[in-house]
């Protein structure tokens, strides 16, 4: 039977900077990126989120096109949730949205506190960047449903919901973090690698994924006592680096539900995110097939360090 992957998160409206232009409202937000990604492997997926009257309902077409079931998005009263973001020329961002007011209230509003409508066996819930105390809700009930947990965080959200996130991973089986982001909830080890791998496997979580930007990720795989780095697919151009973690880690569950191989999953999710990044918003991972993107996984680099 496919293993059916249950997204839950924030859906955006998302304005962007970069060097060579400026677009405006597209849709965004880390639960909509990785339901994207998640859904080019041919195998069911299953949004949770909330949506406003302004929010385009014509992308639930094409959601349900990619394998996306929207039956548990709900509608609530309203104005989405608005990021404006700013890349310089090496990527780097600027978030001008996060911690102002509007962005707040908009985020406590819209963060989802539904279970699923009609329920599925689950082989994974992924919980997309979200306030704290909520995704440690939703991370005790799955675990309590005997359903495996991913979580991944963003820079804000680590920083403000420390302690909920610390305790949220005694129930997590698969941590997809950012470098950046260990540091903001390991401050007392930050910069410490090694140190915060052992901080995550003390946790209890089973298989760490340490994303590293352009330097790949780190797959640390505690079970079986083995730490990989896999590389990322080479580009010559950019185009908007939004949403690049998110479709990893749509492309990274979606592969490893279906095959139990983390280090394939992390090639596979390389070669997604890199569709992600040469086009605004979700546009470039629509159309993508799972084959095509099989092969390409193939060439991306990898190597076993000592852990």
């Amino acid at each position: 039977m496919k293993q059916r992957l249950l997204i839950v998160g924030h859906l955006n409206l998302d304005h962007i900077y970069t060097v060579e232009q400026e677009v405006g409202e597209r849709p965004g937000g880390g639960a909509l990126y990785t339901a994207f990604a998640a859904g080019i492997y041919g195998d069911p997926v299953d949004l949770l989120a909330t949506r406003c009257p302004d929010f385009p309902v014509s992308i639930f077409e094409t959601m349900h096109a990619a394998h996306i079931d929207t039956q548990n998005v709900l509608p609530v009263l309203g104005t989405q949730r608005r990021s404006s973001m700013a890349y310089n020329k090496d990527l780097v961002r600027t978030n001008f949205a996060h911690k102002t007011e509007a962005w707040l209230r908009a985020t406590v509003e819209q963060v989802p506190r539904h279970l699923p409508l009609q329920p599925h066996p689950y082989g994974c819930v992924y919980l997309a960047p979200m306030l704290g105390k909520n995704q440690f809700l939703y991370a005790k009930w799955a675990s309590e449903a005997g359903i495996p947990v991913a979580i991944d965080l963003s820079e804000y959200y680590a920083q403000e919901n420390m302690e909920a996130v610390k305790e949220c991973l005694h129930y997590t089986d698969i941590f997809m973090p950012s470098e950046v982001e260990l540091n903001e909830i390991y401050p007392d080890i930050a910069g410490d690698l090694p140190a915060q791998i052992l901080r995550v496997r003390e946790s209890g979580v089973r298989l760490l994924i340490v994303k590293q930007s352009t330097q790949g990720c780190l797959v640390c795989d505690f079970a079986a006592y083995r730490q990989t780095r896999v590389g990322i697919r080479q580009l010559e151009h950019v185009v908007d680096a939004t949403g690049a973690g998110d479709s990893f880690n749509g492309g990274f569950l979606s592969c490893y539900l279906a095959t139990g191989d983390a280090i394939h999953s992390a090639r596979y999710a390389a070669v997604v995110a890199s569709c992600c990044i040469q086009d605004f918003s979700y546009f470039h991972l629509i159309g993508q097939k799972r084959e095509e993107l099989c092969l390409l996984a193939e060439r991306i680099p990898c190597s076993e360090i000592s852990f």
